[in-house]
This record gives structure tokens, C-alpha cells and sequence, in this order.
């Protein structure tokens, strides 16, 4: 191929890009050859590169990746040739830029494919070639830029650079990605150190950049080298061939290795383990480099400055390694290690001849002690490195001799020590001058002074042996052989406590005889030994004499333990013994028996478990005394002879068995116990006080309840209240719970609980100590407290020990439905039981704060009432939440919660609707009030979403509130499947569904909705996957506010209509044997309803009813908008108070043919009107449910009077439901111009509309007289004797008691001429405001017992009310229809004649807020 394009080069001359053309078929190892037989630009060759570079990036073929990377050095280096000889036509071309972009990108590409170690020549010589084309850009842009654009140009120039050089600093870190060193102590990449060198190695004539990359360079080799330990630092500068390629690499790289093992060496000595380095360097170098050597020594030898015996023998000395090891005479180090060595050498010749002759210094000997194996191998060494001859010697034995010469003078110092000591102790009595001299040799440095000056040693013989001779003189001290003998003694019994009481009482008696002052007296030490030392001595042996032969007397013995400090453990009365004996066995004048000392030292701690009993049995006896105990005590009277003076001179041999068993009665009563008891005796006014103040423990926790909070925020009082009470329950079982008639059996149990609470608090007698002393300030601080204060606490107490609170609802209480009459607490104490209602708690808990809120401490009770209390109300409000709310699981549920924390369970939770079903709770109240409150909480939240999902499906449902669907699944059942009769509410509630229903209507369509429920559920066990089931149940999501999307998931996935994953959920809980959980059963619950409601219709089942149930309805309503207002937005209307009620019917006298307006259609807002009423009333108004209820006016009236956070509810409600309303909506907000700026007609500000003019009395009197008329029916005899055959009347004067009721009486007269059958059933309202509830109540019971159509005379007298009456006569007579506060409906019966009895007064028609006028038009009245 080479040999065919130079055949054709003649062609390359007419045509020179065939050279290019021809390079790429050429191989990169060749490249090279082509360039020098064509001549082909440097810059050719360096794209050709890169092409193969980036071709082999993107194949990532191992094998063609291995020959580019063999292959590119070589190009590289031929291409740095090329552009050093072609730099000037390079610059005069034009193409320097350029070939410096694409050497760039070839150092790029190079890094990316160089990635081992080995192969690192490449993409170091790519980046030298980056760095030859910047010289020669950069002498370019010099010879033809100008002055004010070349700066710009060498900047750019150096940004270039620097990205180039941080490219090869990140391609170096990621190739060496090891430490340094590896596990065996060698370099982890054996090429390292080469490629190192490179790096320095590389060139650029631009100064800056070239300081730059050195530094850089410098800094990241140190940085790598640091990162090794000490040992691998010094270690690689000694190990070939690490240490050959450092010192033939370039200097930096030099510097860098040798700065890092000098600070590396210098960290190690100052460590102190030069020892192991040189162990370490010698076990894997032969020859240590002398520069390393060196460096150790010295710094070693630094270490040892102070001591330079101790560097000979220290393991951890480089010096000790070196001498101990080798020839001396063959250590290589530099000059200042040689003096070191030369120093130490001397040093091993002066210590061996300094131990063999005996005139060691001190500190020397005990150096040589301490390391003597190290000071037998040096001496090994020294014989053979010495040139005068061996020594015969053997180092062992003079090093044992020297050491019991050491141990004679050791021995002698202490005891001189302990003479020292002694005098001192009695320095106030005598004065010895001689010590003066003694204490100077005693306290005088001895490190430096030679043995032979301390002691007389023993020198060798000829032989080279130590002479066998006697114990060492000592020379030091010099002191009589009296002084001597009696420091001798002194040293042996210094720790004797009766030695040292001795000694004391001596000295003061032999001052009290010569001085006389109070100076202390001169003595000598031999008259010290003559008058203190020798008596006191013989005192102490014949006191042992005594106490071996048992005869010693009670009296000395107690005098003996006294004085020896045993606290009748019999340990420092052993050491005594001990001592004892030993001066027995040295002196050898008297023979004890053997183990004499075991003998009586379990006689004497007999004796003193034996007097500690008896002062134990006093305290009980005395007690016993005070208290006017009549029990038996006599087994402890034995015990008190010994306090009698007689007994206590009899021998220690004379205690008697009887002794022994009256003290074990007591044998485990400890001192403190007796203390204890002592103290109990010493506080009998305390004792007193609290047994006639506070009769029990109840009595002790409610007065230190309220001292605590007495006390408020004076630490000091605080401080003073929790000791009295610490003190009073620590003694509380011998204050409140000793009989009079205990005995000692009886008093031991409860002294008993006394010591226990003793045991866990020490300082239980000094807190009644204080507690007495404190006693008159007690006093005050009880006539201080209220009976309020005491009841209110006691109470709380009471509730928190014996309470039991119950929380419940059953549909059989005839009381209204709320929390008060939900929650109430039973306390059963002293079997007498009390009931608490809520309001008398949350009384009680308003004193009680009151109470705590004056201090910080002494709230237990008060805080755990409060939080029991607490979380009984959150559970309370819950379940109301969940009643009222139509959740038939929890209708009738019940709860009891045992405040008593020993009571276990305490929660009980019971299911009467599901046979009784309980549940229970145990564990730390308070933890499980929340737990069943958060469980009951997301029950709650559950049924509220599933309940906001039917009602936007099923639209019918919104007609009901929840208490209302409960009544309503409830009869229908009952009445469809049981037969039962129809009560006259379920009639009342189904009117709206279908007017004129009847008995047949409702199993009929009972008997669809069963069918479509069974069919549903068919559908869904076949299939679940299929696209229309998917469908219905994607219908299921609530719109409804405050619902996400996430939420209605959830709601899809919970309620109800049970998904396959929820199937798996229960069957996962039934394998769990958790069935007992609320969580649970709530999941069963919702997976299949009717088997929890057997005596309810599910809400499914129910909505299906009612959609059957409309469908059999026929009338429809159909009324006519007003011009003045728009469909499909709302409508604010602004009128004065008194036509509020005109207006809303004025838009119903459009359509004069259809119905009077619905109590669906209209809903009158009052301050008491629930979210509920209104969520469901927008729903309706809202809706798509019926395609006739876009025909219905809605009207919302007086919005202004509703309450803030129900109006907060409306607006967000009516943002959720427009998106999906009825485009066709008919709203109407009607509100009195007064209320304008309150939220709600804020809120519909934006749908204001003019309003038009009134109706006249004449149209509005036309219209209610056409409906009245119609509702009379013509066979109904009441209708015909009725003025006008009006169903309505109003019977009307300006003063009381002229004739109405007279009136109405002769009216009835007539009517019952033409039907005997005619009934009057008159309802008095005599209250000022009207109760809803009541009126309901009175109307339901008085027309129960009547058949619909019975002619009745209903006559409502009105005479009383003083507000309300307008809005009470137009839900009366015009809506038809009463609703009460729990869901109760009366709706009137168009066959009854009303006559409703009305007093005109001058306030007649005012309220608090607005005065709404019922129509004057209907003024179907006569005023009498």
C-alpha cells in the first residue's frame, strides 16, 4: 500500500486533496511512515486522529480499542514533531486555530478511552500536543494582533488552557481511584510513579501556564502522598523498586517524596514508636537509605533528651533497636546521627560499669529495673562490641542484687515515711527537733544520687560473683536501733485506727503533763518511744490478748468498735484482728488458738447486729408508747437490758441464746431503719397534726394538690410542699394504716413499706426533719384553702381513681340529641355511685384551670382529669358527628372508659345493634382515647365522602338530610319486608318524591330496587374488568367541595361497592385473627352493609326506592322564570325586610296554575339552619338529577342571617357544584337590603339584578285565594260551611280577649251540624318564640289517631308569639310543611280547615335582626 501511493504521489501534486483521501486508508500505526513520504500538514494528521479517536469511543471494540491506544503514542509523538518543524507555516496558513480546537478534543477523546495506568503515555502527550499548538497560537496572535485586542485574545486563550488541564487533572483522579499504597504496603499502580514524572515532564514555553501546571501538580501529588499512613510513607522511600523510580524521577516528584517521609519520620518518633518503624524497615529492607536512617535517629533521640539511659533501654528508641541489633561498628548515618550513635555508645560502657561497681544512680537503677530483659541484651551486646576483653559477669544476678539493695533502702524510706506521718499527727501536743534533720533526708531528690551512697551494696569478687553476705545497711538515715525498732512497728500498724486513737490520746497526755501552755512540748524520738510508742504498744497486744481469750467486757468492746469506726460490717474490726495477730506471731509472746480471729470477729459482729437490734427495739418500743398501741411487743422486750450499765460489764464470752433469737426478730432492720423509726418518734407534732387534719390518703393528695398550687411560681414553697408530701407517703402506712390494737407483727408489715420506701429515697427522715419544722406553716397554708377548692379537687381525684365515663346514644332517649346528653361520668366510691352530666364536668374543669393556672406545680390530678376528660368530649363530638351524620354502624354504640389506670381494659366499646359486639382498649389511657378517636375520626371522614358520592349520583337523595335517610331506610324495610304500618312521618318524608303515595306504590318500588341492587351485584362478581362496569363505578366520584381528586379515588376505592384489592384486604385481616378491631369491622361494614343492617336498607338500595318511586309520579312542576331573572347563574335579589317573604312568592304568581312553592323550593335561612340544610338545598337547586327539577324555582331566603363558618361552607360549596350544574340552573338569593354587606349576598354580589316592583295586595290575595280554594275539596263538609270554601283562615284583633276563640268555637258549632265526625284540635302557642320542635310534636301527637280524610278543625292560636310568627304562618300555610331540628317533617293536610288566632301588637313583627312581614295580602281573616 506504502509502496502504491508513492507510485501515485506525481497525482497528489495536481490534485493535493487526494493525500487526505488517501490518509484514511491507511492504518493509525502507520500514519507516521505516510506523513513522512507525502509530506501530508500536521493539522491533517490531527483530524485524521481525532476521526479514529471518536470512531473508536463510539464502537467500544475491546480489540480495536487496545491497537488505537498502542498505537496513538506514537502518531502523537511524530505529529509533535511535525508542528515544531512546521510552526511558521502553521502560522502563516491560518489553520493554528483550528489545529489547536481539534488537539483539544484529541486530548479529550484520548482521556476518554485511556483507562489503565499503563497506557497513560497517550493521553499525556495529547495534552503535550494541545500545549505545542497554544505556543504557537500564542506567538500568532503576538505577530499579527494588535496591543487592545491581544489581551483579549491571551485570555481566551487561557480559559482554553485551563479547561484543557482540568480535563487531564480529572482523567488522572479517575484513573487512580486506589490509595497510593495497597494493602501490602506497595504501590496500589505499579506505572505511578512514571506517570508522575510525566506529568512534570511535560512542556510549555507560555511561562504562565507552565508555573501553573507545576503547581497544580505539586499540590495533588502531595495531596495523594498524604493520604497514605506515616509507616507507608517512610516505607515506599525505602522499598525498591518504589525508592529507585522516586530518585530517578523529576525533582519535584523527588522533593515531594522526600518532605512527606521527613514529616512522616518526625510524626512517628514524636508518637513514640520509632521502635516499630525500624522493626518494620529492617524486616523488609536489607540496607535502611542513610538519609531515612538518620532522620530516625534523630528524631528519636529528641524524644530522649532528658533521659538518656532510658533511650538504650526503651523498645520503642531507634537507637535501642540499633544497638541491640548488629555490629555497632557497622552503623552508616550522617554526621549528626553519628554524634547520637557515638553518645549512646558511651553511654552503654558508663551505665553497665556504673550497675557492676555499684554507684548507679537511683533513676538509672529503676530504669533498669523496669526494662531489665532489654538491659540483659544490651549487655550481650556490649560484651561482644567491646575491644578491652569480656567482663564475667553475669547480668541477671547483679541486676537481682542491685535490686534487693534498691528494696532494703525502699523499705527503710517508707517506714521513715510512716514515722513522719505519725509525728505530724500529734504536732499540736509535741514537738520532736530531730525530725527536722530526718524529714530534709527523707524529702531530699534522690534520682541523681549514687546506690552506694544509699546503701552499703555488695561487690563483686574476683570471680565476678556476688558475696554472699546479710541484708543490705542502709546509709541515708541515721536514727537509733529504738527509733529504728519503733518505725519499724509503726510502719507495720499504721493502718490500725485504734494504733493511731492511741497514739493521739499518748501525746496529748504526756503534753498535758510537762507543758505548762498551751505550746506544744519538745521531745525526743527516744522519749516519744519510752513514753507514747512502748505503752500504747503494749495496751494494743494485751487488748488482743483479751479479745482472743473472749474475756474482754461489753463496756471495752464498745468502746473498741467506737473507736476502730466499724460500722457493723466487722471489716475494719478484721483488719484490726489481723494486725493483731501478726504482732503476736513476730513477737512470739502469746499463742492465740488457731483461726481465733474468725471466731471472734463472728462473735463481735454478733454483738453488734445484737446492740443494733436492741436500739432498733427501743425506737419500736417508745413508738408503741406514743401511739397507745395495745398489741403484744414481747418478743423485742428481752432486748432492752442491753442499755442497763450491769450488763455491760459482763465478758463478750456471757451473751446468751435468748439474746440471739429476739435479736433475729429484728435481723432485718438496718441502722437506717432505725433512724428511720428514730425520726418517726422525733416528729410526734407532725404526727399529730396530720392524724387529726387529714384522715386518710385521699385527704394527704388534695391538700398537697392545692399547697402546690398555693405555692405558684416560689420555688422555696414548692421545694417545701414536695418534701412534705414525700414524707407523709413515705410514713403514710404508720400515720394512716396501724391499727390501735397492732402488735409487733402487725407494726413490723407496716414499718416494713417504710424502709422500702426508704430504700429508693435516702432521705426520707430528713424530709420529715423538715416537714416538722416546717409545721406551722403547713397550718397556715390549710386554713388557707376554700371547701371549693378541696370539692373541686377531691372530685377531680375521685373521678380519676373511681370514674367511669359512659358515651352513647340510643334512638330510644326522648332527650334532644347532643353531646351533654352523650357524655356523663360515674363514680362509685365507698359503694355509693354518682352520676356527673357534662355540663357539671366542663364546670368542673373551669375550676379547676382556674386552680392551675396559679402555679406550675402540684397539678397531677387536675392535668389527668383534664386530658381523660378532653379526649371522652373529642369522642363524644365524634359520634354525634357520626350519628347525625347517617352512620347506621354507629347508631347504636355505646362506650365506657375506666379512668382507674389499674383497670384493664379501659375502653370498652359495644355495638348494640350488632348482638351486643364489644371491643376493647388496654394500655395508657390517654394513648387510647386518641387511638379510637383517630380510628372513629377516619370512619367518619369515609361516610362523609361515601355519603357526598350517592348524593351525586342519586339527586333524589338530596331532598333528605342524613338523620332522615336513616328513618327512611329503617321504615322502609320495616314496613316492606317486616309489614308493619306505615307511620304517617315516612308519608310526610315521600311526599316530595311522589305526592299522592300509597302503600302499593312503595313495596312496588321496594321490589325494583331490591331487584336492580341484586342485578348490580351479579354484574359485578362476573365481571369486574368489564368497560361498562368500569364505567358505573367511575360514576360513583363525589363532586363535592373539599374533595380532591385523590380523594375521590380513595372514595371509589373505600365505600362501599367493594373492589377485588379490597376483597384481598378483609381476607388478609380474617387470616390475622384481627376481626376484633374497629378498623376492621368498619372495613366488613363497608364490603357488605346488609349484613350489619338487618333491620335498615343500605343508601344504595334506598336511592334505587326512591328513583322508582319518582318514576311513578306524573305531575310535574313547570313554572315560568320571571323576565328579571337568568337561568344558569345566580340571582341576588335586594329588597326591604318587610317584603322578603312577598318577593319570594311573587316569583311563584308567574306560574298562578302550578302549585304553591315546595319546602324543597325554598329554603328560609336562620341562625340555627346546619351546612347540611344548605349543602343539600344547592345540590337540589343545583342539580341534574330530573329533567322536571330545571322547571323549579330555587329560592334561598335571608342568606344574611346563617352563621359564619355555615356561610364560609355555602360559597365553597356552590364553587364545587356549579362546574357540574345544570346549565340551566334556576337560583334566586333573596335577602333584605339590611344584610347586604354580610357574606353570603357578598359572596353573590356579582349576580345582583334590579328587583322589580311588589305584586299588589289584590294579585297576591287572588293567587293565595285560588290555592286555598282549590285545596278544599267539595265533600268535605268543613270546606262546605267555610266562608268562601277556604281551606285558610286567619282570625286577627288589635286587643287580647275580645271574642277570637268564641269565634273560632262557633265556627266548629257549625261545622259539626253537618258532620258529627268533625274534630277540633287546638294548639296554644304560649311561648314568645316559637319551638319548632314542640309544635311539631303537639300537631303529630293530636292528629295521629285521625285517618286522612277526617274533616278537622286544626285552630293554631298564635297570641303569645312575639317573634317568628311571619316565617312560622308561611312554611305553615304556603310551603305546607313544619321541619324540625332533627329531621322531623309535618306537612298539612289539604282537607283540614286552619284557623290560625292572630294578636296584632305594635311589635308584632320585630325581631332581633330583621322584621320578615308575612303577606298582608292574606287577609282571608276577620278582625274581630
Amino acid at each position: 500500500m506504502m509502496a502504491l501511493t508513492q507510485s501515485c504521489l506525481s497525482l497528489a501534486e495536481e490534485m493535493p486533496l487526494l493525500l487526505i483521501g488517501w490518509l484514511s486508508l491507511f492504518a493509525l500505526g502507520d500514519l507516521p511512515e505516510f506523513s513522512d513520504l507525502t509530506g501530508i500538514h500536521a493539522e491533517h494528521l490531527i483530524q485524521s486522529l481525532l476521526y479514529r479517536l471518536r470512531k473508536c469511543e463510539e464502537t467500544r471494540d475491546n480489540n480495536r480499542l487496545q491497537e488505537t491506544v498502542k498505537n496513538t503514542p506514537k502518531t502523537l509523538n511524530h505529529i509533535l514533531l511535525m508542528v515544531d518543524k512546521e510552526k511558521d507555516r502553521l502560522i502563516e496558513s491560518g489553520n493554528v486555530d483550528a489545529a489547536f480546537m481539534s488537539s483539544i478534543s484529541v486530548a479529550k477523546s484520548t482521556c476518554m478511552i485511556v483507562q489503565l495506568v499503563p497506557l497513560y503515555r497517550a493521553a499525556v502527550l495529547s495534552y503535550q500536543l494541545v500545549l505545542k499548538l497554544a505556543e504557537v497560537l500564542d506567538t500568532a496572535q503576538r505577530n499579527k494582533s494588535k496591543d487592545e485586542t491581544l489581551a483579549t485574545e491571551k485570555l481566551q486563550l487561557s480559559k482554553k488552557l485551563c479547561a484543557a488541564q482540568q480535563q487531564i487533572n480529572e482523567w488522572r483522579e479517575e484513573l487512580l481511584q486506589k490509595g497510593l499504597v495497597g494493602p501490602t504496603k506497595a504501590l496500589s499502580y505499579p506505572k505511578e510513579i512514571e506517570l508522575w514524572d510525566t506529568l512534570f515532564k511535560v512542556e510549555c514555553s507560555i511561562e504562565e501556564v507552565s508555573s501553573r501546571w507545576t503547581q497544580s501538580l505539586r499540590k495533588e501529588l502531595r495531596k495523594r502522598i498524604s493520604m497514605a499512613n506515616d509507616d507507608a510513607k517512610v516505607l515506599l522511600c525505602c522499598v525498591e523498586p518504589t525508592a529507585s523510580a522516586v530518585r530517578s524521577s523529576h525533582t519535584d516528584v523527588q522533593t515531594c517524596f522526600d518532605e512527606l517521609c521527613q514529616s512522616a519520620i518526625k510524626t512517628i518518633c514524636q508518637r513514640g514508636h520509632a521502635g516499630d518503624l525500624m522493626l518494620s524497615l529492617s524486616s523488609k529492607v536489607k540496607d535502611i537509605p542513610i538519609v531515612i536512617l538518620s532522620a530516625v535517629v534523630v528524631e528519636s533521640a529528641a524524644r530522649f533528651r532528658d533521659n538518656p539511659v532510658l533511650q538504650l533501654l526503651d523498645s520503642q528508641s531507634a537507637m535501642s533497636h540499633l544497638l541491640l541489633n548488629g555490629d555497632w561498628k557497622q552503623i552508616r548515618v550522617d554526621d549528626s546521627a553519628g554524634q547520637v550513635v557515638h553518645s549512646c555508645v558511651v553511654a552503654v560502657r558508663s551505665l553497665v560499669e556504673s550497675v557492676l561497681q555499684g554507684h548507679v544512680a537511683l533513676g538509672h537503677l529503676q530504669t533498669c529495673l523496669k526494662n531489665k530483659e532489654q538491659f540483659k541484651k544490651l549487655y550481650l551486646q556490649y560484651k561482644k562490641n567491646n575491644t578491652a576483653g569480656s567482663v564475667p559477669v553475669d547480668a541477671g544476678a547483679v541486676l537481682a542484687q542491685r535490686e534487693k539493695d534498691l528494696n532494703s533502702f525502699m523499705q527503710r524510706k517508707q517506714q521513715m515515711d510512716t514515722l513522719i506521718k505519725m509525728i505530724a499527727k500529734v504536732k499540736e501536743s509535741i514537738t520532736v527537733p530531730e525530725m527536722s534533720t530526718l524529714e530534709e533526708q527523707h524529702g531530699a531528690d534522690l534520682q541523681n544520687i549514687s546506690l552506694n551512697k544509699l546503701v552499703l551494696v555488695q561487690s563483686l569478687d574476683a570471680e565476678g560473683t556476688v558475696k554472699k553476705t546479710g541484708p543490705p545497711q542502709v546509709l541515708w538515715y541515721h536514727i537509733s536501733l529504738n527509733v529504728l525498732k519503733m518505725s519499724h512497728e509503726m510502719h507495720k500498724l499504721h493502718q490500725s485506727n485504734l494504733i493511731l486513737s492511741s497514739w493521739v490520746k499518748g501525746a496529748a497526755s504526756l503534753a498535758s503533763e510537762r507543758r505548762p501552755s498551751s505550746a506544744p512540748v519538745v521531745v525526743s524520738l527516744t522519749q516519744v518511744c519510752e513514753h507514747i510508742w512502748n505503752p500504747l504498744l503494749t495496751k494494743f497486744l494485751q487488748l488482743g490478748v483479751s479479745i482472743a481469750r473472749a474475756n474482754v467486757t461489753l463496756k471495752q468492746l464498745d468502746q473498741v468498735l467506737v473507736e476502730s469506726g466499724d460500722q457493723g460490717d466487722g471489716r475494719l474490726m478484721k483488719k484490726e484482728l489481723s494486725l493483731m495477730s501478726e504482732m503476736f506471731c513476730e513477737l512470739r509472746q502469746f499463742q492465740p488458738a488457731e483461726n481465733w480471729v474468725e471466731m471472734r470477729l463472728a462473735q463481735i459482729r454478733e454483738y453488734s447486729q445484737l446492740h443494733e437490734a436492741a436500739v432498733a427495739a427501743s425506737a419500736m418500743l417508745k413508738i408503741a408508747e406514743k401511739m397507745k398501741l395495745s398489741g403484744n411487743f414481747a418478743q423485742i422486750h428481752t432486748l432492752s437490758q442491753l442499755e442497763e450499765d450491769a450488763f455491760k460489764q459482763r465478758p463478750l464470752a456471757s451473751l446468751t441464746d435468748d439474746l440471739f433469737r429476739a435479736k433475729q426478730q429484728l435481723a432485718t432492720v438496718t441502722k437506717q431503719n432505725t433512724l428511720c423509726l428514730e425520726e418517726f418518734l422525733a416528729s410526734q407534732t407532725l404526727v399529730t397534726w396530720v392524724q387529726t387534719n387529714l384522715k386518710n390518703m385521699s385527704d394527704v393528695k388534695v391538700y398537697v394538690e392545692l399547697a402546690s398550687i398555693s405555692a405558684g411560681e416560689n420555688d422555696t414553697e414548692i421545694d417545701q410542699v414536695a418534701c412534705f408530701h414525700d414524707a407523709v407517703m413515705g410514713y403514710a402506712p404508720l400515720l394512716f394504716y396501724l391499727s390501735p390494737q397492732a402488735g409487733f407483727d402487725e407494726f413490723m408489715k407496716r414499718a416494713q413499706l417504710v424502709w422500702d420506701t426508704q430504700s429508693r429515697d435516702e432521705k426520707l427522715p430528713d424530709k420529715l426533719r423538715e416537714s416538722t419544722r416546717l409545721l406551722s406553716w403547713l397550718q397556715d397554708l390549710k386554713e388557707t384553702h376554700g371547701s371549693v377548692e378541696q370539692s373541686s379537687l377531691s372530685l377531680a381525684s375521685s373521678v380519676n381513681a373511681h370514674g367511669v365515663y359512659h358515651i352513647g346514644w340510643s334512638d330510644g332517649n326522648t332527650e334532644r340529641r347532643c353531646l351533654q346528653n352523650m357524655v356523663q361520668v360515674k363514680v362509685t366510691s365507698d359503694r355509693e355511685e354518682k352520676s356527673y352530666k357534662l355540663e357539671e364536668l366542663l364546670e368542673l374543669q373551669n375550676k379547676l384551670m382556674l386552680m392551675s393556672s396559679k402555679g406550675e406545680h402540684g397539678r397531677e390530678q387536675v392535668n389527668r382529669f383534664t386530658e381523660v376528660f378532653e379526649g371522652v368530649q373529642r369522642l363524644g363530638t365524634i359520634l354525634l358527628q357520626m350519628q347525625t351524620s347517617g352512620n347506621m354502624l354507629f347508631r347504636e354504640w355505646r362506650a365506657e372508659v375506666q379512668c382507674c389506670p389499674q383497670q384493664q381494659p379501659c375502653i370498652t366499646v359495644t355495638f348494640l345493634s350488632l348482638s351486643s359486639k364489644e371491643i376493647v382498649y388496654s394500655g395508657e389511657l390517654t394513648e387510647q382515647l386518641q387511638t379510637l378517636a383517630h380510628s372513629m375520626d377516619s370512619c367518619q371522614k369515609e361516610w362523609r365522602s361515601f355519603i357526598c358520592d350517592r348524593r351525586s349520583k342519586f339527586s333524589l337523595l338530596n331532598h333528605y338530610t342524613s338523620e332522615q335517610m336513616v328513618y327512611l331506610c329503617y321504615w322502609i324495610h320495616k314496613v316492606c319486608q317486616q309489614r308493619a304500618a306505615v307511620p304517617q312521618q315516612l308519608w310526610n318524608l315521600l311526599f316530595p318524591i311522589k305526592p299522592q303515595c300509597t302503600l302499593t306504590d312503595v313495596r312496588s318500588a321496594h321490589r325494583k330496587a331490591v331487584g336492580l341492587m341484586s342485578e348490580y351485584d351479579e354484574s359485578e362478581e362476573s365481571g369486574s374488568d368489564d368497560e361498562d362496569q368500569y364505567q358505573e363505578l367511575s360514576d360513583l366520584t363525589p363532586d363535592s367541595p373539599g374533595h380532591t381528586e385523590e380523594d375521590e379515588e380513595e372514595t371509589r376505592n373505600l365505600m362501599e361497592f367493594s373492589s377485588e384489592d379490597e376483597d384481598d384486604c378483609v381476607m388478609k385481616c380474617d387470616d390475622d385473627h384481627d376481626k376484633d378491631s374497629l378498623e376492621n369491622l368498619w372495613r366488613l361494614f363497608k364490603k357488605d352493609n346488609s349484613q350489619y343492617l338487618s333491620e335498615y336498607l343500605d343508601i344504595s338500595t334506598l336511592a334505587h326506592f326512591l328513583s322508582c318511586l319518582s318514576e311513578m309520579n306524573q305531575q310535574h312542576v313547570i313554572r315560568n322564570l320571571p323576565p328579571i331573572l337568568q337561568e344558569g347563574k345566580p340571582n341576588l335579589l335586594l329588597c326591604p325586610s318587610a317584603e322578603v317573604l312577598t318577593t319570594v312568592l311573587s316569583f311563584y304568581m308567574e306560574s298562578p296554575e302550578q302549585p304553591l312553592p315546595s319546602a324543597d323550593e325554598v329554603l328560609v335561612c336562620r341562625e340555627e339552619t346546619t351546612e347540611e340544610e344548605v349543602e343539600i338545598f344547592l345540590r337540589r337547586a343545583l342539580g341534574q338529577g330530573s329533567k322536571q327539577s330545571c322547571q323549579k324555582i330555587y329560592c334561598l331566603v335571608n342568606p344574611g342571617l346563617l352563621g359564619y363558618d355555615v356561610s364560609v361552607a355555602l360559597g365553597e360549596l356552590f364553587d364545587a357544584l356549579e362546574r357540574s350544574a345544570s346549565p340551566r340552573y334556576r337560583l334566586v338569593i333573596v335577602s333584605p337590603v339590611v344584610h347586604q354587606h354580610r357574606y353570603v349576598p357578598s359572596f353573590f354580589s356579582n349576580g345582583k339584578v334590579q328587583a322589580a316592583v311588589s305584586p299588589t295586595s289584590h294579585n297576591t290575595r287572588k293567587y293565595l285565594h285560588h290555592h286555598f280554594t282549590q285545596n278544599a275539596l267539595p265533600q268535605n263538609p268543613v270546606a262546605q260551611v267555610s266562608p268562601d270554601q277556604l281551606s285558610v283562615w286567619m282570625v286577627s284583633s288589635l286587643r287580647p280577649a275580645v271574642g277570637k276563640s268564641l269565634y273560632v268555637n262557633r265556627l266548629f258549632e257549625k261545622f259539626q251540624q253537618k258532620s258529627s265526625q268533625t274534630k277540633h284540635i287546638r294548639i296554644r302557642l304560649i311561648e314568645p318564640c316559637v319551638d319548632i320542635d314542640l309544635l311539631i310534636k303537639s300537631l303529630s301527637e293530636k292528629l295521629a289517631s285521625l285517618r286522612e280524610q277526617d274533616p278537622v278543625l286544626l285552630h293554631i292560636d298564635t297570641a303569645g308569639v312575639r317573634s317568628g310568627l311571619e316565617e312560622l304562618l308561611f312554611h305553615l300555610l304556603v310551603l305546607g310543611c313544619l321541619s324540625g331540628t332533627h329531621g322531623m317533617l309535618w306537612r298539612r293536610n289539604v282537607t283540614h280547615l286552619i284557623m290560625v288566632e292572630v294578636l296584632k301588637t305594635s311589635t308584632q313583627s320585630q325581631t332581633k335582626e330583621v322584621a320578615m312581614s308575612f303577606p298582608d295580602p292574606i287577609s282571608l281573616s276577620v278582625c274581630v
